[in-house]
């Protein structure tokens, strides 16, 4: 779950879509996002429905660690892009502010740092 104030607009990244901008200012280390139980969704696998597969691929993230299985932001926090130079870092359980953040800052995360299949769904 979002631990700051976040809004979804269309990314500043080419050919990105949507992306999590942040609606208020904050300094480097602070706590951006966690993974709550019972907000966030933990999915053992994906299903055969195709549609459901596709949303799945596109906003869900399987962790680095442990048995394999799929988890879900239920928040802004699924419409994190990539970046080879993020301005948050994290693992699969936590992202903090990488550097100080302005209001309307959008957020990037390495998918590397937490996804066992990082941009599989984009190659």
């Amino acid at each position: 779950m979002m631990r700051v104030a976040s809004y979804i607009a269309p990314s500043l990244i080419a050919g990105a879509g949507l992306g999590l901008f942040c609606a208020c200012s904050a300094k480097a280390g602070t706590l951006l996002w966690q993974f709550d139980t019972g907000l966030d969704i933990e999915i053992a696998a994906i299903p055969d429905d195709p549609v459901v597969a596709d949303f799945l691929g596109t906003y869900a993230y399987m962790p680095r660690d442990g048995a394999p299985r799929w988890i879900l932001c239920s928040d802004n926090a699924r419409f994190y892009n990539h970046s080879d130079t993020p301005n948050t870092v994290g693992d699969e359980w936590i992202s903090h502010a990488a550097t100080a953040l302005s209001a309307g800052t959008e957020l990037t995360i390495d998918y590397r740092c937490f996804d066992r299949r990082p941009l599989e769904f984009w190659l």
